[in-house]
């Protein structure tokens, strides 16, 4: 009887512990990869397309704004102010409205957006005001050079007269500043006669324009938004994850109101040919709906 050498079976023992190792080695290292990309996904909050904005917000993208630092990138900024202007007409496609410029935390751009989408308004034949709601920091107020004026809470604490606090800026372009500082803006803006006043508003001016405070610091216009025609989300790129902008549409649905459209500001200038798209984005159903206007009145004209 020949019987096998110990050190074979010795050998052979180390080679099925090697196996083993090696075996064991590679399931840990796909668990673990596995577990790396589940985890980047779930800790990854950044908005990586404009798809994704659009499919998270349910609202259409309105324009996309660059960062302006030069004279090109300013021209930029312009014509996609411009371009949110004709989408937020033909999206409305109504007279005398309230356009309420939101903002989920501060530092988004809503300011300068609402001044620049009156701006472009006035310019365009329309009467517009601009009116500041960000009673706890009016920054528009503020730049504009009128942190010291009454406006609008003077003339609702007060009843002054609308000429008292309506600053001009330029042909059909006006602006209300935010006014004396108040101790409760939320219950202030909760009362009927500032819901009376920005009503009376909207029968003077063909688009009345708020700059709001950022919903998930405070919930002031929340009080208020129910009086809004349409709601545009501004969306500072970098500054904003989704989980902020799903709280601030959820808070938005549960006052029974909705974000009509989407701006996205400081977006890298790289991505700048896109705006003339966002320009252009409504075009088809505003030269069908100009087409189909002027086919009427031609017809009227015949009978």
């Amino acid at each position: 009887k020949v019987s096998k050498p110990e050190f074979a079976v010795a050998r052979s023992s180390r080679g099925n512990k090697l196996s083993w190792i090696i075996f064991l080695s590679f399931i840990v290292g796909l668990v673990a990869g596995f577990v790396s990309v589940y985890v980047s996904e779930v800790l990854d909050m950044k908005f990586r397309s404009v798809d994704e904005v659009e499919e998270l917000i349910s609202a259409p993208i309105l324009g996309i704004l660059p960062r302006f630092h030069d004279e090109p990138s300013r021209l930029a900024f312009e014509q996609g102010i411009e371009g949110i202007r004709i989408n937020v007409e033909l999206l409305s496609l109504k007279k005398n409205i309230a356009i309420f410029c939101l903002s989920s935390i501060s530092s988004e751009g809503k300011s300068t957006i609402s001044f620049g989408l009156g701006k472009s308004f006035a310019a365009s034949g329309k009467k517009v005001v601009v009116l500041d709601l960000n009673l706890r920091h009016p920054a528009l107020s503020n730049s504009l050079g009128y942190e010291s004026s009454h406006g609008f809470v003077d003339i609702v604490t007060y009843d002054l007269k609308l000429e008292d606090v309506l600053k001009k800026i330029d042909e059909n372009f006006y602006f209300i500043p935010a006014g004396t500082r108040h101790p409760s803006p939320s219950s202030f803006l909760s009362h009927q006669k500032v819901k009376d006043f920005i009503i009376s508003l909207k029968e003077k001016f063909d688009y009345v324009i708020v700059d709001s405070s950022p919903i998930l610091a405070v919930y002031d216009i929340l009080n208020l938004i129910h009086l809004s025609d349409f709601n545009i989300l501004i969306m500072g790129k970098d500054r904003i994850s989704k989980v902020h902008a799903k709280r601030v549409s959820t808070l938005i649905r549960q006052v029974r109101s909705k974000i009509d459209g989407v701006v996205l500001n400081f977006v890298d200038e790289k991505v700048s040919p896109y705006i003339k798209y966002y320009v252009y984005k409504y075009g088809y159903y505003y030269y069908y709906y100009q087409s189909e206007d002027k086919s009427k009145r031609d017809n009227k004209k015949r009978k």
